[in-house]
């Protein structure tokens, strides 16, 4: 008579110990379980530690910023714009824009740099600077904004007529005050596209 070896049913807790893949499961899961039960415990037990704003004003009257006031447009503003749209966006005698152009446009660039050509200036192929279509946008005694309207030149196919924003600073004091060009951009809409 043959003996049979009776095997005990085995546990979960016995196939726990017995199986690689369970024990590393089981040493993820409990990782995770530990790593939320901190976030969780540093939330509760560590409060906020920024001080909030009081709710109550000081008393005093609120600060405005105050209405430059409008003033007419300056007659150096147009010719020096004129100059502008002849030398930096038509790319011709950079070293003369790079005299009348600001800050904002300048940059960090130095004047060989400017002369160069790649500078931060739209360019467009102007047919006629000595004629320019312009509409004062604002006019203060600091500061001027343009809209000139540019028509191609005959030699620009399939370039069509663009107005571009331009933005005038005077920059200095005393008698070294004068104007800089300080922004160019053009007037873009986007196209609206057909419905079928």
């Amino acid at each position: 008579m043959t003996e049979h070896a009776t095997a005990k049913p085995s546990t979960r807790r016995d196939r726990l110990a017995d199986s690689p893949r369970a024990q590393r499961r089981a040493l993820i899961i409990g990782v995770a379980v530990l790593v939320v039960g901190a976030v969780a415990a540093a939330i509760a037990f560590y409060p906020n530690t920024g001080h909030p704003l009081p709710d109550k004003s000081n008393g005093q009257p609120a600060s405005l910023a105050s209405k430059e006031p409008t003033v007419a447009l300056d007659p150096s503003i147009v010719p020096l714009v004129r100059k502008f749209i002849s030398t930096a966006v038509l790319r011709k005698n950079l070293g003369e824009a790079y005299a009348i152009v600001g800050p904002d446009i300048r940059g960090n660039l130095t004047k060989k740099q400017f002369e160069s050509g790649n500078i931060p200036v739209i360019p467009y192929p102007v047919a006629d600077v000595a004629h320019l279509e312009y509409t004062v946008d604002y006019s203060h005694a600091t500061q001027a904004g343009l809209e000139v309207g540019l028509s191609p030149a005959a030699t620009a196919v399939g370039t069509r007529r663009l107005t571009f924003f331009a933005g005038v600073k005077k920059i200095g004091t005393g008698s070294a005050a004068h104007w800089v060009v300080n922004y160019w951009s053009p007037r873009y809409h986007p196209p609206i596209p057909k419905t079928q």
